[in-house]
Formats: C-alpha cells, structure tokens, sequence
C-alpha cells in the first residue's frame, strides 16, 4: 500500500523525520483519514520507553509543550498538532498486535512502509468493531471513552464482541483489599 505525498501529509507523516530513532504512526489517524474524518491526534510510537522520552525531549527542543504525562506516554502540541508518543511493542508490527480493535490496527513506518490486521480493511468499510482484546491500558473508563468513540465515528459492535470486552473488563479489574 502507498499513499501520495499529499495524503502523508494529512496524517502529518513528516513528524516522523523529527525523530533519529525508528518510529512509525498508528492508529486512529490512519483510520479518520481513511474515512475521511477530520484527524484528532497522531499517535507516534517508538520501540521502547527510553526512546520515547528521546522523542518528548526533542519536540520540546523543537518548540513542543508537554500537555499530559500518562503512564506509557506524553500528550504534546507542536506546530499546532496534537502527538502522543508512546512505546507498547519493538516494531510497527508488535504495536499494532498489542492493539484492541481490528479497526485500529494500522501502522506507516518511517520508510512508508505499512502493516495492518488481515480484517484492517475489511473491517473498516464494513464500520464492524472486533475487539482483539490486547490493548495494555488498564484505565477502564478511558476504554469505555474510546469504544464510544468509534460507535460515535458510526461503528458497530455485534454482542460478541460486546461481550468479550466487557468480560475483559471485568476479568482484568481487580477488585481493592478492604483495610479492617
């Protein structure tokens, strides 16, 4: 797959030659731009935590402002865009197998190179969430604000898949210790 000059830019592709180390774009900006939708954030992934840290530190150097600090990452401005820098695997690949929905499951590397879920597309035209179930983040209202997102964006759940991220949710939450 290849996208023009002009679309790498609506995905803001040239934040990547900011950064010396590997990194690639994934996500949602992939996703709004396929549909067409007005792009929010981009999220920027780098292959570990200490290279992303690397990456805040050169956006501030550029001119960036740090706007929240979450625990795999750094919400910033630059040049009036929104970035998120953050590390859940190795490569564009591990990334996006750590992801929750097939319909995020995209990445472009630095080289333009692209991966993506086998159902990415399929899923995408058919606006059908499929929870993978692998995303790290345990903030259970934040995936709760996300999955809302995409049925916003006019996706739809079927009850499987309903189903199988709530009893995630459940399974993953762990219950606080009463103090006696």
């Amino acid at each position: 797959m290849n996208l023009t000059e002009e679309n790498l830019k609506k995905i803001r592709f040239e934040i990547l030659s900011q950064f010396s180390s590997d990194c690639w774009i994934a996500g949602g900006a992939i996703t709004d731009f396929f549909l067409g939708r007005k792009i929010r954030d981009i999220d920027v992934f780098f292959p570990s935590e200490k290279l992303t840290v690397k990456g805040k530190n050169k956006l501030i150097n550029l001119g960036g402002k740090v706007t929240y600090e979450y625990p795999s990452g750094f919400c910033m401005k630059y040049k009036g865009n929104s970035y998120d820098l953050c590390s859940i695997g190795a490569t564009a690949q591990e990334t996006i197998d750590n992801f929750d929905y097939t319909v995020c499951s995209i990445a472009v590397d630095k080289n333009q190179k692209f991966v993506h879920h086998p159902d990415y597309f399929k899923h995408l035209q058919e606006k059908e969430i499929h929870y993978i179930g692998n995303h790290p983040n345990k903030f259970y209202v934040n995936k709760a604000k996300r999955l809302l997102r995409y049925m916003d964006k006019g996706f739809n759940i079927d009850q499987e898949n309903l189903e199988k991220w709530l009893s995630m949710l459940i399974t993953d939450h762990k219950k606080p210790k009463r103090k006696y």
